[in-house]
């Protein structure tokens, strides 16, 4: 599954501090949303699918992405705001 992300200079330019497996995870699903979407929408991924996108073969693959999720939920994204 290769997604084109485009991501905004801000968010680029956003502080925040994720794991490379979280910023992997935050990439593909920020793939998933649509740009012209207006309003939010649950988004759903199956481990099955996050194993092969990222080529992950652990047996506590289940209990990893619970560990990498909960710590994602509890942090928060800066993004710098330009006035104009």
């Amino acid at each position: 599954m290769n997604q084109l992300v485009k991501k905004s200079h801000e968010l680029v330019m956003g502080k925040f501090s994720f794991s490379l497996l979280e910023l992997r995870l935050f990439s593909l699903i920020v793939s998933m949303i649509d740009d012209r979407d207006e309003d939010f929408k649950t988004y759903k991924i199956a481990v099955k699918d996050i194993m092969a996108t990222f080529n992950l073969k652990s047996k506590t693959i289940y209990a990893e992405i619970q560990q990498i999720t909960t710590s994602m939920l509890k942090k928060i994204i800066v993004i710098p705001v330009q006035e104009d």
